[in-house]
């Protein structure tokens, strides 16, 4: 795979998740850093810095279809990082609070996929 950047600077990875479809990986590093990876090219597609600010414990992809994940650092902060594919091939992501870490840190997540009942008429 490509190199994240600084690997000093990043410090360790600290948890990795590989989407649904196969096609991407997510790293996590100690620094607070999460990259979104495309695995067939060993290619970074988008470094999100601003997610966190303590070492992230926890990653998860959420959609089965969409890059969207779940990142949860070690103060207790969780977020929603939804990656998006824009013009001329780059990535952009936008990253939502779910939990403000308010609550303590967070030592498991466990997403449930959901799926729709059929309609009946």
């Amino acid at each position: 795979m490509g190199k994240s950047g600084d690997a000093d600077a990043d410090g360790a990875v600290a948890a990795l998740d590989i989407h649904a479809s196969a096609d991407y990986l997510l790293s996590a590093y100690v620094s607070g850093k999460v990259v979104l990876w495309e695995l067939a090219r060993g290619s970074q597609l988008r470094v999100v810095t601003d997610a966190h600010a303590a070492s992230v414990s926890l990653v998860r992809f959420s959609h089965p279809t969409d890059p969207v994940a779940i990142s949860v650092d070690t103060r207790g902060c969780v977020n929603r990082i939804t990656f998006t594919k824009s013009l001329f091939a780059t990535w952009a992501h936008e990253s939502e609070c779910l939990l403000d870490g308010a609550a303590g840190p967070i030592p498991m997540l466990a997403l449930l996929r959901l799926k729709r009942a059929a309609r009946r008429c």
